[in-house]
């Protein structure tokens, strides 16, 4: 089904570098936690896109991309996008299982998805009407959205710092 996508990104962008964690592979179930309990997500509103873990001699290495929404109406919804890497060494101590560095991104966006299935909904005339409706009525509406998506950023970025600033360093 064809549709026309309206994207507007949160003006904010978290990037966490952490390095010499133990456990870093608790972050991920962490994440799905602060999702859940904090941003009050459903389970089932968060996908896992993608999972690579590699493993090497030395070193095993994560890659996961995450995606959380939360309806808001027929056709939009905010939604908050993950990225994780990590790079692990085994240790094998008694409560460490591994060591290791931490990498992660967290986007917002408020989307929209209008259908494009008919002839009417495809003409320049449904687009004109679109666009008078999204800037004159629904503009207060998305803002409301758009500052629901700034929350959700920032509540990740801190319940995932404060989460990593318990754990015990290494040099």
């Amino acid at each position: 089904m064809a549709t026309l996508r309206v994207e507007d990104e949160c003006d904010i962008t978290p990037v966490i570098k952490v390095k010499n964690v133990p456990n870093p592979q608790n972050i991920y179930r962490e994440i799905k936690d602060i999702l859940i309990m904090r941003c009050r997500l459903k389970d089932d509103h968060i996908n896992e896109k993608r999972y690579i873990h590699e493993k090497g001699p030395k070193e095993e290495k994560i890659h996961a991309f995450l995606e959380a929404w939360r309806q808001m109406d027929k056709f939009t919804k905010v939604v908050i996008e993950i990225t994780v890497e990590m790079a692990l060494r085994p240790v094998h101590k008694e409560d460490i299982e591994y060591m290791g560095d931490v990498n992660m991104k967290i986007e917002g966006f408020v989307r929209t998805e209008y259908p494009q299935r008919t002839a009417v909904q495809k003409s320049i005339l449904w687009d004109a009407f679109r666009t008078f409706y999204e800037k004159v009525l629904y503009g207060d509406i998305r803002e409301n959205m758009m500052d629901l998506c700034r929350k959700y950023v920032k509540i990740l970025d801190n319940e995932v710092r404060a989460y990593l600033a318990l754990m015990p360093r290494t040099v």
